[in-house]
């Protein structure tokens, strides 16, 4: 037959005697001072034990699963070995599942029983009750006593469901001490990972301050970072252009370490704001390039074009001096071929000269005879009719000729002159507005001798340029004759002017037959002209091109065989 009592909720309990009060009051506080789960459950057994005066008594912990976890201590001190009941087995699965205390008189013939967590201990009675955190259960508190001990009466379960609060909040304690130390070393271990990642990162960032300042210093053109005029940063060549350490430069104004005055240097790029500009600091010639930086700042980079500059100079003074040989050469040329048959006429004139100076003696001779009274010999070499020389005759014809030739070699000299005199006036005009382009088109026109009929306006805007108006004409003339001499005859020019932003741009198209790549790359130079020997200066582009690209413009040429030709002027505009 089974013993057993249950205590149900509401149900009227007995209370302790002051003695059990007393103790149940020790083993309480006993057991909350107590914050280590392990030990918790050794020192909760053992309390529970020696309070009840059983013969074996043990904490159970309920697990998520529902199972309950018995560590039961070895008595040889090897680690404890665990238990693990099922859910509802046992009497302490029982007491979790039915969350109700539970007292056995006789286990023997109750089929709850089960004796893993004993060892050794025939067990007679029991008394079990749940642990509640809240509303949950977190574990049952069970008492044993063998069969030679007095069985565990309601006394003994009553003790129990005293202390089953206190226990209960041991474990809470220990739990949440568990969890705390679990997030005390979670945070530690955190910690020393985010230290461990911070000074490999910082390792990182000064490695890599190291490496730039390495890549900077290797640098050999000054390279610094500016706020304002201030020197934030600089590599060795800034502190070796100024003849100073490293760091007295950073901190200081630029214009005091590197140019060595008192205030910005002329034409400063940073003061202007422009992103690169020349200055010539201690008596170098420097190219600076300046990279704004955003959230303030600018990085400069300052190279040295002392000796590029005098290259370039040396080089320009060569171009000049091979312009002015190939000038010379093609003067020369140019103004040999009338000189040398105005000579050769002169010669042909003075040979002339001397036959008519003897028809002139004959005359004389002829006429001192007469004077003289010897009329029948006077009369007598008159009739032989060869006074004046067949010679004579023919200089007298050919003279015309001959003086015609001279002067259009005269001319040709006076044609290449003025040419030249135009293509040397190679200064800078004074640029002032111009008349409308349109008339600057028109007196062109008349000066190259186009014809009105061949002329065709086509979108003559009225714009103006900051050109010198005789130079723009005398360009515009010497576009327009070239397309004149290159069109087909009653093949119309179409003339057009307009605005493009800054510009005016001036074109001149002709339906001629157009030129060749190589015979475009040339059209530019001296006395370059395909109109063969006498047929042209080729200087007419060639000023054209001077004028223009002296008032700031540029002047190009679109053209392909058979095609026609496109002059593009583009002028500033006024």
């Amino acid at each position: 037959m089974r013993s057993e009592t249950h205590i149900e909720s509401g149900s009227t309990m007995l209370l302790p005697s002051i003695e059990s009060s007393l103790l149940i009051n020790e083993i309480a506080e006993a057991i909350v001072s107590t914050l280590d789960p392990d030990e918790l459950l050794a020192v909760a057994a053992d309390k529970v034990q020696q309070l009840l005066d059983a013969d074996d008594a043990s904490l159970l912990m309920l697990e998520p699963t529902g199972d309950l976890v018995y560590q039961r201590p070895s008595r040889s001190g090897s680690p404890p070995r665990r238990v693990q009941l099922g859910r509802g087995q046992g009497v302490a699965g029982w007491v979790a599942e039915h969350r109700k205390p539970l007292r056995i008189e006789d286990v023997r013939v109750d089929p709850r029983w089960h004796d893993e967590l004993r060892s050794g201990v025939a067990v007679r009675s029991a008394v079990a009750v749940p642990l509640f955190i809240g509303p949950e259960v977190c574990g049952v508190l069970e008492a044993v006593a063998g069969e030679r001990a007095q069985p565990l009466g309601a006394e003994a379960l009553e003790v129990l469901l005293w202390l089953a609060p206190h226990v209960a909040l041991a474990v809470k304690n220990s739990r949440i001490t568990a969890e705390l130390v679990r997030s005390h070393e979670a945070i530690r271990k955190s910690n020393e990972e985010l230290e461990r990642k911070i000074g490999e990162r910082t390792e990182q960032i000064a490695r890599a301050k190291r490496e730039w300042e390495r890549t900077f210093d290797s640098i050999s053109e000054p390279l610094f970072l500016l706020d304002g005029f201030t020197i934030r940063r600089a590599n060795t060549a800034v502190a070796t252009m100024a003849g100073e350490p490293i760091r007295s430069v950073v901190g200081q104004p630029c214009y005091k370490m590197l140019g060595g005055r008192s205030g910005p240097c002329p034409g400063c790029a940073v003061a202007s704001g422009a992103a690169t500009g020349e200055t010539t600091l201690r008596g170098r010639v420097f190219r600076g390039s300046f990279f704004p930086l955003e959230g303030g700042g600018i990085v400069a980079h300052y190279r040295d074009v002392t000796e590029a500059r005098r290259l370039e100079e040396r080089l320009r003074e060569s171009q000049r001096m091979a312009s002015v040989g190939q000038l010379a050469a093609g003067a020369a040329h140019e103004i040999n071929n009338p000189l040398g048959f105005l000579i050769s006429n002169l010669n042909t004139l003075e040979g002339h000269l001397e036959d008519i100076r003897k028809a002139f003696t004959r005359l004389d001779a002829l006429r001192s005879l007469a004077q003289s009274g010897q009329k029948e010999r006077a009369l007598e070499l008159l009739l032989k009719g060869n006074l004046v020389p067949e010679e004579a005759r023919e200089a007298l014809e050919e003279a015309p000729q001959i003086l015609n030739e001279s002067r259009q070699g005269g001319h040709r000299v006076h044609e290449i002159v003025k040419a030249l005199k135009e293509l040397a006036a190679h200064d800078a005009p004074e640029k002032r507005t111009s008349e409308d382009v349109g008339i600057n088109v028109e007196r062109a026109l008349k000066r190259a001798g186009l014809p009105v009929d061949r002329a065709v306006s086509a979108g003559l805007e009225p714009v103006r340029t900051l050109a010198e108006p005789l130079q723009l004409e005398i360009a515009l003339a010497n576009v327009l004759r070239n397309a004149l001499q290159a069109s087909v005859e009653s093949s119309p020019i179409r003339i057009s002017a307009a605005r493009e932003g800054e510009w005016v741009v001036i074109t001149v198209c002709d339906s001629g037959c157009g030129m060749a790549p190589e015979i475009r790359s040339r059209i530019f130079d001296p006395f370059f002209t395909t109109r063969g020997v006498g047929g042209g200066l080729g200087l007419g582009l060639t000023a054209a091109y001077g004028i223009v690209t002296r008032h700031g413009g540029t002047i190009a040429i679109e053209s392909e065989p058979g095609c026609g030709t496109e002059v593009i002027i583009r002028l500033p505009a006024a």
